[in-house]
């Protein structure tokens, strides 16, 4: 009798256990999605709008009563690349456990700190207005030894990989540690060799960037700077006076334009300005470093309208330069 007994209740808890069993292997080894998906998680997000968003890509049901019997911990907010094929179990242990994709970061063609934080902001869930703010803070300039019209240069353009949750303080910080990655001491060195912090060669490189795309003309045009700097005159570089305006997409500055009073205006003040117009990336900065020396003092665009540039050692010469660019101008009415 007992033996028998034994026997019904193994065959009962057999009947019982088998789909719990079943269940079970298919949360930990069943396919889950149908098609790759590109996720993201908002903090205010739950099942309901979880499971709308994940519409037409999973069972529905299923994916409610899984949730409800194995995810153990609340949801959180992320971005997440799942691939098709992805077991239940394993999507609930990235949601819950926030196994976040990686985004790129890319950003330049920058020229201050609002461009910058609307051309990041796209990366994160943080908006643009939190960034500008982070950005906008006098203690976080402190904090990394800078001002506000310094800090831009903490920023390289560049692409990296950061996670869509990481904040304006995270994103500033990851920027802080590339910069000092990227001024070793052999940067450092050449910068002392040749006079300059390397907050100060950042500004000449972005003044460089701005008046040239030809790479090769970029270490002479560093070196006309660098040569007024050190005998007194002024930079008289128009990217500063179309900064100080506010007008990056000005095409030809004229004489109406130099009387703007501007720290920035290198026209109306000797010396660098108080800090980069621009965001250079490594290869502009290294161009500047790169400076060997020579006698040139005046450069200006060659006539032909290559993109390349003239380089003079006295002013004579120089205007001859001037003259046939500015003609060149004159005739395709550029104003």
């Amino acid at each position: 009798m007992k033996v028998k007994s034994v026997i019904i209740a193994v065959l009962v808890l057999s009947l019982v256990s088998v789909p719990f069993v079943y269940r079970f292997l298919d949360y930990s080894f069943g396919k889950c999605l149908k098609n790759d998906v590109r996720l993201f998680v908002y903090p205010d997000d739950n099942i309901d709008s979880l499971v709308s968003r994940l519409s037409g890509s999973i069972d529905e049901e299923k994916f409610l009563s899984y949730y409800t019997s194995f995810c153990k911990s609340s949801m959180k907010e992320g971005y997440y690349e799942l691939k098709s094929g992805l077991s239940e179990k394993r999507l609930m242990r990235i949601l819950a456990n926030r196994y976040q994709t990686p985004v790129k970061v890319v950003f330049n063609n920058v020229s201050d700190m609002e461009s910058l934080a609307g051309k990041v902001s796209k990366c994160f869930l943080a908006d643009s207005v939190a960034f500008l703010k982070y950005f906008r803070t006098p203690d976080v300039w402190k904090s990394y030894s800078l001002n506000k019209e310094t800090f831009p240069v903490l920023f390289l353009p560049n692409t990296y990989e950061m996670y869509w949750t990481d904040t304006p303080e995270k994103f500033v910080s990851r920027m802080s540690s590339e910069y000092e990655r990227f001024w070793n001491d052999d940067r450092k060195a050449k910068a002392r060799t040749l006079g300059f912090s390397p907050v100060e060669i950042s500004i000449i490189a972005s003044i460089v960037d701005k008046e040239t795309t030809y790479a090769p003309d970029r270490t002479n045009i560093a070196g006309v700077y660098i040569n007024r700097l050190r005998v007194g005159m002024p930079l008289q570089a128009d990217p500063t006076v179309k900064f100080a305006l506010g007008n990056p997409s000005l095409r030809r500055v004229l004489n109406k334009h130099l009387d703007f009073d501007s720290p920035y205006n290198t026209y109306k003040y000797a010396g660098l300005p108080p800090g980069p117009i621009g965001m250079p990336d490594g290869a502009v900065i290294d161009a500047v470093l790169s400076y060997k020396g020579h006698k040139y003092y005046y450069f200006c665009a060659a006539a032909d309208l290559s993109g390349k540039s003239e380089f003079s050692e006295n002013l004579g010469k120089h205007s001859k330069h001037a003259k046939a660019y500015q003609q060149v101008l004159n005739k395709l009415k550029i104003r």
